[in-house]
């Protein structure tokens, strides 16, 4: 159904839809990590929804239906009972197979509504994207703005399309109609914050979770860093001010949420910003826990001080590897020494360490990755994941793999063409087998969880029933025979 075709005059209905994860294309980690035990508020859809409400647009719901009780079906079936004028999911590559899924159901129950996908997925492959039945139009970059601008052409009868930036669609003759890259928003202080009332709040946590409640948060958005492994998109840098991220904090704990997860790329890129919003939650004095994903070389002993004293508990920090060599080809700027100080730092002012390690990056040896897990257990981290390097497309390591011959192909362009539930994503394995690697991931995890030194300190670090049961959940993962399963992988012999 294109824009020509909608009739405006009567409110206008929006279901934004989180997919469930039946299709989702295991990538690089256990199946505990991605589907099942780390539940957060999908941000970016909650985000669309405040900004077009903002505007008194329409009436938004947003479905979260990444619990599994609602099969593809059941979200046409739930659409076609709303009466749904626009459908619009969410769509990372790895979850592609659900929200093109998601579409065709809507499109079977619903078939005036028209369906929107979003996402990181299609800024990667957009016409792909557009072309895939079921979809009627894709919108790249921060869609909180466009998305607004795109309901209003739909009242308007598609009127104003071809200025919306990032807005692509496939008309009536099958002509591609690019709208080019997508809008970032400079001024997020200005951006409305999510409601996460359209939720269930009580269901989000995780396995390090302490409270019964808690949810993710941004303070800001970009990443001014270039890893050639990482498949995050590439926009200019962007913050929001202490006093808005301190807001945020505040209207959720009226909502009874206390323990937070700051989902930016990387929180602590300036000393003095981390410092200034800690002093702002001091100041207000929030009964708040939360947690980061930050860098090793950006952690003095003044901003521990300042981050322990403002409520947080963990530092997610990518560590990735302990060779110099991999280190350097990963574009990292650390190196061992520096994730060594700033471990002892966190340690020193009380704070847990949450280390990330990759396994089989382009050209490291089975030493190479031997040197790792056993720098992994000296640092002796609170928690330590261990992840198969997997070439994700649009990353420098992706193309590197094309051009040496590693991978055969486009093979992500050719999946978002046609989605595949037995599309197996790509690795490095040249000289170690995607066999090998994931063996020896699940190797990495049991020697590393399963000491008793480690497992005699855990125990005494918890504090609440919560954690007691969360820990023994996670170690039952661990000893289950089939943990760290589930992988799809080609077939390649080791070269000789």
């Amino acid at each position: 159904m294109g824009a020509e075709d909608y009739a405006g005059g009567a409110t206008v209905t929006i279901l934004l839809v989180n997919p469930p994860r039946f299709g989702l294309i295991q990538a690089g980690i256990p199946r505990v990590l991605s589907q099942g035990e780390f539940r957060f508020p999908p941000l970016g859809l909650l985000y669309l929804a405040a900004s077009i409400e903002q505007e008194k647009l329409a009436d938004v719901l947003v479905l979260d239906a990444q619990w599994g009780e609602q099969s593809w079906e059941d979200i046409g079936n739930y659409a076609s009972s709303l009466s749904a004028d626009v459908v619009g999911v969410s769509a990372i590559t790895t979850n592609l197979i659900d929200a093109w899924e998601v579409l065709k159901a809507v499109k079977k129950y619903r078939p005036e509504a028209v369906t929107v996908m979003g996402g990181s997925h299609v800024a990667l492959f957009p016409e792909e994207s557009a072309r895939l039945p079921g979809v009627d139009y894709v919108l790249t970059g921060e869609a909180e703005r466009t998305f607004a601008a795109f309901v209003k052409g739909m009242i308007g009868n598609g009127k104003g399309f071809d200025s919306i930036p990032g807005l692509h669609w496939i008309d009536g003759n099958g002509d591609y109609h690019n709208g080019g890259n997508g809008e970032i928003i400079e001024e997020l202080d200005l951006l409305p914050t999510p409601d996460r009332s359209k939720l269930d709040v009580t269901r989000y946590r995780t396995l390090t979770s302490r409270s019964p409640m808690s949810t993710s948060i941004l303070s800001s958005r970009g990443c001014p860093y270039r890893c050639t492994f990482c498949d995050v998109p590439r926009t200019k840098v962007r913050y929001r001010s202490p006093a808005s991220f301190a807001d945020e904090m505040e209207s959720c704990r009226e909502q009874g949420i206390s323990e937070f997860h700051v989902f930016d790329d990387t929180f602590n890129q300036s000393d003095d910003r981390v410092i200034a919003i800690c002093q702002e939650l001091m100041r207000r004095k929030l009964d708040v826990t939360w947690s980061l994903r930050g860098r090793v070389d950006h952690l003095t002993d003044n901003t521990a001080w300042h981050l322990r004293q403002a409520g947080c508990v963990r530092l997610h920090l990518g560590i990735e590897s302990a060779v110099p060599r991999i280190l350097e080809l990963m574009e990292k700027r650390i190196d061992p020494g520096q994730v060594i100080g700033a471990v002892a730092t966190a340690k020193r002012h009380g704070l847990q360490v949450h280390g990330f390690f990759l396994i089989g990056f382009p050209t490291e040896t089975l030493e190479d990755i031997s040197e790792t897990v056993r720098f992994a257990r000296k640092l002796d981290l609170d928690y330590a994941q261990f992840s198969v390097t997997t070439l994700f497309p649009g990353t420098a390591i992706y193309d590197w793999a094309i051009r040496e011959g590693v991978i055969d192909g486009d093979v992500w362009r050719d999946f978002a063409s046609s989605p595949d539930t037995d599309f197996a994503p790509p690795v490095w394995d040249k000289d170690i087998t995607a066999k090998e690697l994931y063996r020896i991931m699940q190797r990495s995890y049991r020697s590393y969880y399963l000491r008793p030194g480690y497992v005699m300190r855990s125990l005494k670090s918890l504090r609440t029933p919560r954690e007691l049961g969360s820990r023994i959940k996670g170690m039952s993962a661990l000893l289950y025979p089939g943990f760290g399963g589930g992988f799809r992988w080609r077939e390649r012999a080791k070269s000789s």
